[in-house]
């Protein structure tokens, strides 16, 4: 654990007994190292561990009560889904009417759809603005409930190429020799670095050591590097080495994507109820509509016009002229060159839809509200249930992640969604218990610390022993992982007595039939073990006393 070897005497840093250590360390005078904060790591050591209890102090009692939090959701859940399943009626696809539905009613559809009502789509439509040049875009149109296209550009990418880790005290230490800089210190490494081509300098560099503190140690990026990437958003205007962007590159990032395209992945759905299903007699709301997964490749059709490629990219207007197809995909490039674009499509086209939701005011539509199940104890204004497949993957915080494939039974689609809640309750569970975990390490850390920082400055008093300081610091090593160790285990233990604290209470609260019942159980058992282990030691000290008895006669 010690820094270096420790320096008994008058030094350069002010006289007086120098540990030899610049994080935090027992420095007699010196600009880094006084114990107590200065501008070394031991006044951000003590910053840093206050900061990280008060974070605990915080941290705690939030993840219990988020652990709370998420029994609740996941039992007001349950009783919404096991409402819905009981009162949920059978829709008939060829009559809205049947059943005598009223409006807030619930209902469960499973019908083919009809996909003569399908919206179709050309390169004239105004969803495909700045392609309308590009003839026979799809060679015929397509027929889809919704379509998404994406546009990409090929634009210059600045990254860090290489980094170095500055030491703080150097920072400002820009023209003394490699003599005077080798002489500040053992623990340091030199890295020739090259800034510039007409003027090089030594960058000290510093080991990274468990007990050193960040803030002496701070990396920069010392070279930049430059590559030519497809991207969804526009490439920076300026960069931090303009000519070697340019050399790697070629040219400067574009500023618009121009000829009417905007860079990004848009979305386009037919209108609110013009999609049905066979025979006519349900249709799909707008919030449905919007729910469908774009999920089905729709190939762009090669032209026969021969294709020139632009010298301005991208080009001001696209055609055919100026565009090729590709695998599908339209391109106004054939070699890589910074603002070249290429444009994807997906559409949905779904065969049949599920759709589980409230009946609205109009004739053979849901409501785009959807269902609200009814108010509970402790579960009063539930999530609305609103549910189509197939649907789109999305994650909500209170039902966690939604998605479900085409033509699922009745069955199958309450099972889909009562496995969604629990996963998400698990999921929940997992975060709520790693974090009351971490506040607890977070408001014990400054036991850690407090030892950590002493078997420090012991390893520096002694450094300069022969013999003995390698002994000590051997020792105070031993110490410290096993008072980790130890902190980690008892903040570990205190967790999960806590976090089962609260579920346990919020099921004796929600669900008290069932938790009741588990707890006197758990009692009883706990109970059973007491019982058992006393026993034990009666027989143990009657035999004990048995043998004594023996061993007098």
């Amino acid at each position: 654990m010690s820094d270096g070897g420790g320096d008994f005497g008058g030094g350069d840093d002010g006289g007086g007994f120098d540990g030899g250590f610049d994080d935090g360390g027992f420095d007699g005078g010196g600009s880094e190292g006084s114990f107590g904060g200065g501008g070394g790591g031991g006044g951000n050591t003590v910053q840093g561990m206050c900061c990280a209890c008060l974070l605990g102090l915080l941290l705690y009692p939030a993840a219990l009560g988020f652990t709370g939090w998420n029994e609740k959701r996941a039992v007001c859940r349950a009783k919404v889904l096991w409402t819905a399943e009981e009162e949920a009626f059978d829709l008939d696809c060829n009559d809205n009417e049947a059943h005598g539905l009223q409006q807030g009613d619930l209902g469960y559809l499973n019908c083919p759809l009809d996909n003569a009502t399908f919206q179709q789509y050309t390169e004239e439509n105004s969803f495909f603005s700045g392609l309308s040049g590009v003839t026979a875009l799809f060679g015929s149109p397509v027929s889809a409930a919704a379509m998404s296209m994406e546009v990409q550009m090929l634009v210059c990418v600045e990254y860090c190429a290489k980094e170095a880790c500055r030491r703080r005290r150097l920072e400002e230490i820009d023209e003394q020799n490699e003599s005077e800089i080798m002489a500040m210190g053992t623990a340091e490494e030199l890295d020739w670095n090259a800034t510039d081509e007409e003027h090089e300098t030594w960058q000290p560099l510093r080991r990274l050591r468990s007990h050193s503190s960040s803030s002496s140690c701070r990396k920069e990026c010392v070279e930049w590097g430059y590559k030519k990437e497809w991207s969804k958003t526009l490439g920076a205007s300026g960069f931090k080495d303009n000519g070697r962007a340019e050399r790697a590159c070629g040219r400067p990032n574009p500023l618009s994507a121009g000829n009417g395209l905007s860079l990004g992945t848009h979305e386009d759905h037919a209108p609110s109820g013009q999609v049905r299903t066979d025979g006519g007699a349900w249709r799909l709301n707008d919030a449905q509509m919007k729910m469908l997964p774009i999920d089905v490749s729709v190939p762009a059709v090669a032209g026969d016009q021969s294709f020139q490629q632009a010298g301005v990219q991208p080009p001001p207007a696209l055609n055919r002229g100026n565009t090729l197809v590709s695998q599908g995909t339209l391109l106004t490039c054939t070699a890589e060159k910074v603002g070249c674009l290429r444009v994807s499509f997906m559409k949905s086209a779904p065969k049949t839809i599920t759709m589980l939701g409230a009946i609205s005011d109009q004739p053979g539509m849901m409501s785009e509200e959807g269902w609200q199940p009814p108010d509970g104890f402790l579960c009063k204004s539930q999530q609305p249930l609103n549910r189509i497949c197939p649907k789109k993957f999305e994650f909500d915080l209170l039902r966690g992640g939604t998605g479900c494939n085409e033509g699922p039974t009745r069955d199958e689609l309450f099972a889909t969604m009562k496995s969604e809640n629990s996963t998400t309750t698990w999921l929940y569970r997992l975060i709520g218990f790693l974090c009351t975990w971490l506040g607890l390490c977070m408001i014990l850390c400054p036991i850690t610390t407090i030892v950590e920082m002493a078997a420090s400055m012991l390893d520096n008093i002694t450094a300069c022993i022969p013999g003995v300081g390698c002994m000590v610091d051997m020792m105070t090593d031993m110490i410290v992982g096993v008072v980790q160790s130890l902190i980690c285990l008892i903040s570990c233990m205190c967790a999960v007595s806590s976090f089962f604290f609260v579920a346990a209470a919020m099921w004796m609260i929600m669900r008290p039939l069932i938790a009741i019942p588990l707890f006197l159980v758990g009692v009883c058992l706990c109970g059973a073990g007491c019982f058992f282990a006393h026993k034990g030691k009666d027989h143990s000290r009657d035999r004990h006393a048995k043998m004594h008895d023996g061993d007098l006669e």
